[in-house]
């Protein structure tokens, strides 16, 4: 039997993907994290991410979920038992729901979480911040003289 692939019919609507060892290996720009929430998809679970795709995911509010080696086993067999359940991933509790209310939980980057929680990007936390900076700014003498300018 051919592997299925996230645009056949039998994934559509699918939101979490689950996949092997090293995801996103190769994915140095934006592109791959675009295309999978082009998909639909918004998690991905996996024993482990590259570095560039795990942060450039997040940037993009796709939650790379990292599980052990067992747990993806576990998650596989149930996939292939199952193929129609209904899995949920809450950013807020940090857990998955699988089909017949087993849960686990999952680690994020606490700035990161912040950040998708609140539909934000760094720029836009540093203008939400603006308030605050200012206050600091004005107390504190200016680091460049830009009467020399």
């Amino acid at each position: 039997m051919p592997p299925s692939f996230i645009d056949e019919p039998v994934n559509a609507g699918k939101q979490i993907l689950l996949v092997g060892d090293n995801f996103g290996a190769g994915s140095s720009r934006e592109h791959a994290p675009w295309a999978l929430r082009a998909w639909g998809i918004r998690a991905i679970v996996s024993t482990s991410f590259a570095d560039i795709f795990s942060g450039n995911a997040l940037k993009n509010a796709l939650l790379p979920i990292v599980v052990s080696a067992e747990r993806l086993a576990a998650l596989q067999a149930l996939v292939a038992a199952d193929p129609d359940g209904n899995w949920t991933a809450d950013l807020e509790t940090q857990k998955v729901t699988l089909p017949g209310g087993d849960t686990f939980a999952f680690e994020i980057d606490p700035f990161a979480r912040t950040m998708i929680l609140a539909g934000t990007d760094e720029i836009g936390y540093v203008r939400s911040r603006l308030p605050a900076i200012e206050v600091w700014e004005a107390g504190h003498p200016a680091r460049v003289d830009t009467t020399r300018v």
